[in-house]
């Protein structure tokens, strides 16, 4: 059966909102079942992700037209309302009138003519009353009307406002409606950044070179990646120049040995042992026995040597280890609130109480990794959010309780851009144009 990719798009969205799947996944499992073409491809994905992102956005202008209440509509008929307003609202490529008309037909397939009536109707009058639509004012309701206009759960714009006050967070809720750029780890085990731009260019992708690190590349245009020979043969790895910098300030030497700890899917496993030159040990562990196997993969297709990789819970390391190791790197489990753009249907998943378990559990992590680390050996800790609670907090408290352990400096190990007023980085999409993504490391004193 041939399926359009508004169909598609619906499909995938109606099971992230039914079924709490992640959109990533879905997604792609979707296409490798359907036959559509790059270019339906690429509005499928533009359609799903624009849509979940600008979701609250969406809902609002929908309640101002719709006599019944947002969550008195089938919730099928609502994704398919929400598609037609993602496009009409933010697709300037596709007139209002083929929206409304496609948008009638997704209603008519799943369900009946009156549906058909109530989402054209609806739509057509949002089409004709673009401009007088009443948004929340800013002087009125500054929590609210962030919310709305860039489309964030009003808790989080709460939490923000609070942690780093209206100016910062209006910047970030806006850069997280950016679609963001495509960034690669060239493999420095086998080949250079300038090797891999001329072999990427011949297949017509253009690369512009990282301002942060030598190793990146930004990607012009974004792309199906893993389908590319020089991706199979693990020339690069695709990752955010934030997560770079993660390996970077563990700063292994060749010869040593570092546990990894929540290791997969194997970005800064890799990393490290490139950095490492394959000498010296790895031991990298995860919980997760399905992300294990991406962990193997990564490690197979970038040729990393020296790690040795173990399904075990990190709260139990005495497990596994007799001794202490020389560098310990806790990539802690997170909220992910500094990768809101690349995971749009993630800021509607999120509540405080996660935030609340995540720090528990992050904490714990950190005793748990502690108690493996040679005097004067390092640990760094890293998570990609944007959260106190997650961040700053858990090595404070941690100090707190352990006078064997001290902060250190890790400016010497940032890129010249980066280099901070504190010992520490949080990474900002809106100030550095990169995920969110906190890092700091401890030094073993006693």
């Amino acid at each position: 059966m041939i399926i359009s990719a508004r169909e598609l798009a619906l499909n995938v969205i109606y099971k992230v909102h039914t079924d709490k799947g992640f959109v990533n996944p879905l997604l792609s499992k979707a296409f490798t079942k359907s036959k559509l073409s790059r270019l339906d491809k690429a509005l499928t994905t533009e359609l799903v992700y624009g849509t979940l992102r600008m979701e609250g956005s969406i809902d609002w202008i929908i309640s101002q037209f719709s006599s019944r209440k947002i969550n008195e509509i089938s919730p099928k008929a609502l994704d398919i309302l929400r598609l037609g307003v993602y496009q009409i609202f933010y697709l300037d490529k596709i007139p209002a009138r083929a929206a409304i008309d496609e948008s009638v037909k997704l209603a008519k397939k799943n369900f009946h003519q009156g549906i058909a009536n109530f989402t054209n109707g609806i739509l057509r009058e949002i089409e004709r009353n673009k401009d007088k639509i009443i948004y929340p004012k800013k002087e009125d309701d500054l929590v609210t009307y962030i919310s709305i206009k860039y489309s964030h759960p009003k808790w989080l714009v709460q939490k923000w406002i609070r942690e780093m006050g209206p100016e910062e967070t209006e910047d970030l809720c806006k850069e997280n409606n950016v679609r963001p750029k495509l960034k690669l780890r060239t493999n420095l085990l086998k080949n250079t950044a300038k090797k891999l731009a001329n072999l990427l260019k011949k297949k017509g992708i253009t690369t512009f070179p990282s301002d942060l690190l030598p190793e990146g590349l930004v990607i012009a245009d974004g792309l199906n990646l893993d389908e590319l020979e020089e991706f199979k043969k693990g020339l690069f790895f695709v990752q955010d120049e934030s997560s770079m910098v993660v390996s970077h300030v563990l700063s292994p030497q060749e010869g040593e040995t570092v546990l990894d700890i929540c290791a997969a899917p194997g970005g800064k496993t890799t990393h490290l042992a490139e950095i490492m030159k394959n000498k010296g040990l790895i031991i990298a562990i995860d919980i997760n026995s399905a992300r294990l196997c991406l962990l193997e993969q990564s490690c197979k297709r970038m040729g990393c040597e020296i790690a040795s990789i173990v399904e075990l819970d990190a709260l139990k390391l005495d497990k596994l280890l007799r001794k202490p190791v020389d560098k310990i790197l806790l990539d802690a489990p997170c909220s992910g609130l500094g990768v809101l753009a690349r995971r749009p249907d993630a800021r509607w998943r999120k509540n405080s109480q996660q935030i609340r378990e995540l720090a528990i559990l992050q904490q714990k992590l950190l005793e748990s990794a502690a108690r493996f680390l040679k005097c004067g050996g390092r640990l760094v800790y890293s998570v990609c959010t944007i959260s106190n609670e997650e961040t700053l907090d858990i090595i404070t408290n941690f100090l707190d309780t352990h006078s064997e352990f001290e902060l250190e400096d890790i400016n010497d190990r940032l890129p010249k851009q980066l280099k901070t007023g504190d010992k520490w980085i949080q990474f900002l999409p809106h100030k550095h144009k990169t995920d969110g993504m906190f890092i700091a490391s401890l030094i073993r004193i006693k």
